[in-house]
């Protein structure tokens, strides 16, 4: 990063005009990329239509086993949080007897274990405390620690703020149920509950409607490698651990794991389930979350990119340039 940093220098103060134009042209390149995907998706999309939202827990008319489900919640810095969580959770329809809530929670996070040390938590939730290693406190390893303490064959994440359907494990073990093996992970879609908050609120609302209800279901369509969002996903847990889970490194863990998933060749599918979730308010939390995701993205980028003609083998053509 020091030595991309020193060239870019080097070349704005040796040569600005041509630098300058350099990364215009780039800039047009790549717009002009992203508007081409976006247009495919949005004509794949429109020429397939949306699947159909039943749910009935049969496969070829015979009812099968419901397996155990674990669905690991990361908690931070959490004041208030543990009873509505609770009280959501709780207006889930599967079984509580298969249903295993792990609340996870870092081992200096004091606001938290005393939020949660005056809440009474129901039977089927647990909570995991992750020891400290070092400066390295982030979600993916805090999810990794707490994978082996799941008890379900099916793992899911959900964000302490999530607010899922009530049907939402009975559609995830329905479409796991019915599908080819290859099919590693489920994601579902994810909304705003508070999308009149104010107007970066219904911006947030607008961008996820089209992302989730028609960019990303066009980019299924296509073939082309998904990119998973951070919460509302539900994998196969031996699938999962044969990728050796998350990479605690990456601040955008999801769209590293959907795109090592698909080089190993399993498959992610989209579930018509929506989870809703808190829509950033305020500019600078907006600033700090963005800023995030695209460092994260970036990241996924430059790690999967050290070797391009690997990425290719193991893509191939089509997927490599979506990527």
């Amino acid at each position: 990063a020091t030595s991309a940093g020193v060239a870019a220098s080097t070349a704005v103060l040796f040569a600005p005009v041509w630098t300058l134009t350099l990364a215009i042209l780039w800039a047009s390149l790549t717009l002009i990329l992203t508007t081409g995907l976006k247009i495919a998706a949005l004509v794949a999309h429109l020429r397939h239509g949306t699947p159909p939202r039943s749910v009935v827990l049969t496969r070829q008319g015979e009812r099968f086993r419901m397996p155990r489900v674990s669905v690991l919640v990361p908690l931070l810095h959490e004041k208030e949080i543990a009873g509505q969580l609770i009280a959501r959770l709780n207006r889930l329809t599967y079984p509580k007897s298969l249903l295993n809530i792990v609340l996870v929670l870092e081992a200096g996070d004091d606001t938290t274990r005393a939020t949660l040390a005056r809440t009474d938590l129901p039977d089927w939730m647990s909570v995991i405390e992750v020891p400290s290693h070092g400066d390295l406190m982030t979600k993916p390893r805090a999810l990794n620690y707490a994978l082996d303490f799941c008890k379900g064959s099916i793992v899911g994440v959900w964000d302490a703020e999530d607010w899922p359907e009530a049907d939402q494990i009975e559609r995830v073990v329905t479409r796991f149920n019915g599908a080819p093996e290859n099919v590693a992970c489920l994601q579902g879609v994810l909304d705003y509950y508070n999308p009149r908050a104010n107007w970066i609120s219904r911006c947030f609302a607008i961008e996820y409607a089209t992302w989730w209800r028609v960019m990303l279901p066009g980019v299924a369509r296509l073939g082309l490698v998904l990119p998973l969002g951070g919460t509302t996903l539900f994998f196969r847990r031996d699938i999962l651990e044969k990728l050796g889970g998350w990479d605690a490194h990456n601040v955008t863990e999801d769209a590293d794991l959907g795109l090592r998933l698909a080089r190993h060749g399993y498959v992610t599918e989209l579930v018509p389930t929506t989870t809703f979730e808190e829509a950033n308010c305020r500019p600078w939390r907006w600033v700090r979350q963005r800023s995030r995701w695209l460092k994260g993205f970036l990241v996924t980028y430059c790690v999967h990119m050290r070797d391009p003609v690997r990425l290719l083998r193991d893509l191939g053509l089509k997927r490599f340039i979506g990527v």
